[in-house]
């Protein structure tokens, strides 16, 4: 993608068939690091361990909260274990979301006045 004048561009990829976009930092010191994973090394204090990695609790990557209050350091398997979980959610809510509208269609005459001869 495209790089913003402020010295960032966005990082698109593919992970097990999931597109997602992370901001990284293109200029000065940070180059090469991502903003999310700078937002969370400055609000713990301290670089992220080993094997460690940044999750936004809401799974937008663009979504960093007030002060990093969406970010939090887990493993990388929980990290794909979230992601999973986020995606079965998803479809879990389609799907009942797709039965309720199937049960709330009205029946043709329901709500019309019905002429007898």
């Amino acid at each position: 993608m495209g790089k913003f004048k402020n010295g960032t561009h966005v990082n698109s990829g593919f992970i097990k068939g999931k597109h997602y976009k992370r901001i990284r930092v293109s200029a000065g010191p940070h180059r090469g690091k991502y903003v999310d994973t700078l937002i969370l090394e400055a609000k713990l204090g301290r670089k992220l361990g080993p094997n460690m990695t940044v999750e936004h609790i809401d799974g937008d990557t663009f979504n960093f909260g007030e002060c990093g209050s969406n970010l939090i350091e887990v493993t990388n398997e929980e990290n794909v274990r979230r992601m999973w979980r986020r995606k079965r959610n998803a479809a879990t809510a389609k799907a009942l979301s797709e039965a309720e509208a199937s049960r709330a269609e009205p029946a043709s005459d329901a709500g019309r006045a019905v002429n007898f001869p």
